[in-house]
């Protein structure tokens, strides 16, 4: 193929992928629980000049949705957003890797997808960094009392099947029984009605770092932490036609928030990560 030939082809293939991002919206999945809170958290407010991540609404998967939107706009992505609720980490995972969205507003568990499904950021969070809470409603006095680890085995917990990293904390804790159901609003009803006595939750940045669901209330147990392994990307589908573009975007404006400490702020702030909680006791270190 002759250079003039070559340099034609290459030049429509690279407009091409760039009208993908220019003419069409780019769907973008994430929990409907998520989204809810996302939008309650922004209300009126453009998600790329917010500067203070904490406040009513604010938890690390609302804030990563901010930190999404602001890494696609430092990266030069030209496009339209549309942020597509669906109801389990399951279904999200099965969405990306076949290509019917484009890519995931929140982190995922490296392990959660394979390489060969998808494109991966370098890491938002670091193994060692995802530390948790055991949340339980205010009335269970049994659970807030109890003496752990060794009092696990008397007590059941809540999780998700996709949530790999909980189930494995959760079984080597050997805590009494694990019941695993694919969606968040189930859990928390689970606890709150007294079915379960608690689920592995972050830590928030409110009063005895409870956080609330509707109408129910939740605390941790206080003293005591848990290390979930692993470390977790932003991910693209390599299935989508755009997806090389976006992981490659995204990464930039990853880099680049990264740098201006703007990640690590929008958790710190956001109350995943907590300085008070260093001398609370790791669970499984």
């Amino acid at each position: 193929m002759a250079f003039g030939s070559f340099l034609f082809v290459f030049l429509l293939v690279f407009f091409a992928v760039q009208s993908v991002f220019a003419a069409e919206t780019v769907k973008v999945g994430l929990n409907a629980d998520i989204l809810r809170d996302y939008r309650s958290f922004v209300k009126n407010r453009d998600p790329l000049k917010i500067t203070k991540f904490g406040g009513p609404y604010s938890r690390r998967d609302v804030v990563e949705v901010v930190l999404f939107m602001q890494a696609l706009s430092r990266g030069k992505f030209q496009g339209v957003v549309e942020l597509v609720p669906l109801p389990s980490t399951g279904r999200i995972l099965e969405q990306v890797r076949l290509g019917k969205v484009t890519a995931l507003a929140n982190s995922v568990w490296s392990e959660s997808l394979a390489d060969g499904d998808v494109y991966k950021t370098k890491p938002l969070i670091h193994d060692g960094e995802f530390v948790v809470g055991i949340y339980t409603r205010p009335e269970n006095a049994k659970l807030l009392k109890a003496k752990f680890p060794e009092d696990f085995v008397k007590f059941s917990a809540v999780t998700s099947p996709e949530w790999h990293p909980d189930v494995k904390a959760l079984k080597g804790l050997q805590v009494g029984h694990v019941f695993e159901v694919s969606q968040w609003e189930l859990m928390v009803k689970m606890v709150s009605s007294g079915r379960v006595d608690f689920t592995l939750a972050p830590f928030r940045n409110s009063q005895d770092k409870r956080f609330t669901d509707g109408s129910a209330v939740f605390v941790p147990v206080r003293n005591y932490k848990v290390n979930l392994k692993g470390t977790r990307h932003w991910v693209s589908s390599k299935k989508h036609p755009a997806g090389l573009q976006m992981h490659e975007i995204l990464e930039k404006g990853r880099q680049i928030l990264a740098q201006e400490g703007t990640i690590r702020r929008a958790y710190r702030e956001s109350g995943f990560f907590q300085d008070d909680i260093a001398d609370w006791k790791l669970l499984n270190p």
